[in-house]
């Protein structure tokens, strides 16, 4: 992997917050009915957005093409620390959800 989840986090953050000063900059331009600049803008920040999402779910896509479905969902579905896996499992399985029926 070219960056660790960390950095590519940290690069997201970054772009996202220049997304906000980006798109604060076109309603401004709206406001002062420069709608060609705005509208320019806008479509800027739509492809910077669209790049940022490809950016950080591609190692995802990547880890599901290659490899089969149980290994993408332990990458993807990582359990709790610890036993807490096992007490959520009882809760879950308690009388509570048990004695719940629809027809009633």
């Amino acid at each position: 992997m070219l960056f660790n989840l960390k950095t590519l986090a940290l690069i997201n953050l970054s772009v996202q917050f220049f997304l906000i000063l980006l798109l604060n900059y076109a309603a401004f331009l709206a406001k002062k009915r420069n709608l060609h600049k705005h509208c320019t803008i806008i479509r800027i920040a739509a492809g910077i957005q669209i790049a940022a999402i490809v950016a950080v779910m591609w190692g995802s896509m990547l880890g599901y093409l290659g490899n089969d479905a149980q290994d993408f969902y332990r990458v993807v579905n990582p359990s709790f620390p610890g036993d807490f896996d096992d007490i959520f499992m009882d809760l879950y399985q308690s009388s509570i959800c048990q004695n719940y029926s629809i027809e009633k």
